[in-house]
């Protein structure tokens, strides 16, 4: 890609939607604003995109009545107000999007959605856009829907359009029936074939599309992301305590329930006083998680925060903690938080099942466990409590995001 020319950039989700922050668009967007690329970008009306330089952006509504109220409504919780063009697509959307919503209900037999009716409205944006300016580079990232547009505009204008999958299409925990799996293969084959390079941000991702697409394999890559470095670390005082925290929702088989396990006995063969400690958690968290694990520490939850308060609370605490799945899909997606800890230069203790994380680990490799190991996860809490770390001298994760994402937009020809 000649980085002097403008770039399209294809995303569902940028800034905040629904009080989710889309961190894998959003940090693209920080380097393309650094790097001096035109962006036009490509989103859904419900997002809240940040202000960048030389960054605009278009927010495309669903024309699904069902995806459009629903992106109404994201709106109105948050306060915010409706851009004007929306209010004349009530009218539109009501009709024919509700029409659309019960023909694709019968023809998939499941709820349609909106991501597909928001691409086909993306379309003629990204037409006129790619025409106007003579833009010859296009990249979408997230949803099946984002890549849909780009795949579409590369085969009608020979653009390059260059496709990250943070999260793969087809997993095996994925629980789908033969016909929608076959459909969802088709779909990723075709997304695949017509893109400049297809990026997975994990090896097993990548190598199981491989096998579904043998004859396209050379298009298809591993890029691990990394995460943009915020320079406010050092602002945090440090906590009382000896803090655990971990960044992120905990939910069904993601939980603490190990963790706690493994510190109660800790605390209780090492005699050590369950007053001197104390977790953390930042996001959604069920309440009677909350008090099961109120019983062994002090257990703190908090909100959702925005993403560089969340960060900026972290470096404040002692131990990071990094959980997965008890299940297998674990094994095919690395954690977008992962690189965000890196960043922070604190202890990891890492609760895994997937073995290509440990590449990623470097030094706190030594406080990774299994997620049904209990004893070699309360050697990594022990080890842990010794840990030094000299917070003076914060070092930025070997894995550069801007380094990351140009590798992306690299072409053979480049």
């Amino acid at each position: 890609m000649d980085l002097d020319s403008p770039l399209i950039f294809i995303s569902y989700r940028v800034g905040r939607l629904g009080g989710v922050m889309a961190e894998y668009a959003e940090d693209k967007l920080r380097v393309l604003e650094k790097l001096g690329i035109t962006t036009f970008v490509i989103t859904s009306l419900a997002s809240l995109p940040n202000d960048r330089k030389g960054v605009r952006y278009f927010r495309i509504p669903s024309i699904s009545w069902s995806e459009f109220s629903k992106q109404i409504n994201s709106l109105k919780i948050r306060n915010q107000s409706i851009p004007w063009p929306a209010l004349f697509f009530y009218p539109i959307s009501f009709t024919l999007g509700r029409l659309i919503d019960k023909l694709l209900l019968k023809k998939l037999g499941s709820s349609p959605g909106g991501n597909w009716s928001w691409s086909f409205m993306c379309l003629p944006v990204v037409f006129f856009l790619s025409i106007k300016y003579r833009i010859r580079s296009l990249f979408a990232t997230g949803s099946a829907s984002a890549g849909l547009v780009g795949a579409i505009v590369f085969r009608a204008l020979r653009a390059q359009f260059f496709y990250e999958i943070p999260d793969p299409l087809i997993g095996s925990t994925m629980a789908r029936n033969p016909f929608q799996q076959k459909r969802i293969g088709r779909l990723e084959r075709f997304l695949i074939q017509n893109s400049s390079k297809t990026v997975f941000n994990s090896k097993v991702a990548a190598s199981d599309a491989m096998v579904r697409n043998p004859d396209f394999a050379d298009k298809i890559y591993t890029i691990y992301p990394g995460a943009w470095v915020f320079h406010h670390y050092g602002k945090a005082q440090p906590r009382s305590k000896f803090t655990f925290v971990h960044l992120g929702s905990l939910y069904g088989s993601r939980n603490l329930d190990l963790f706690f396990s493994a510190l109660e006995r800790v605390i209780e063969e090492d005699s050590l006083n369950s007053s001197d400690f104390q977790v953390v958690n930042v996001g959604h968290i069920n309440e009677d998680q909350i008090n099961r694990y109120s019983s062994v520490v002090e257990f703190i939850s908090i909100p959702n925060l925005e993403r560089e308060h969340a960060i900026e609370f972290a470096i404040s605490c002692n131990v990071l903690l990094l959980i997965q799945h008890e299940d297998s899909r674990s094994a095919e997606s690395i954690p977008f938080k992962i690189y965000d800890y890196l960043n922070l230069n604190l202890p990891i203790i890492s609760i895994l099942d997937n073995s290509e994380i440990l590449d990623l680990l470097g030094e706190y490799l030594e406080l990774a466990s299994n997620i049904k190991d209990l004893d070699l996860l309360k050697q990594s809490i022990r080890k842990s409590l010794t840990w030094i770390t000299d917070k003076s001298d914060i070092q930025d994760s070997s894995i550069d995001s801007t380094q990351q994402f140009l590798s992306i937009l690299k072409t053979k020809t480049d």
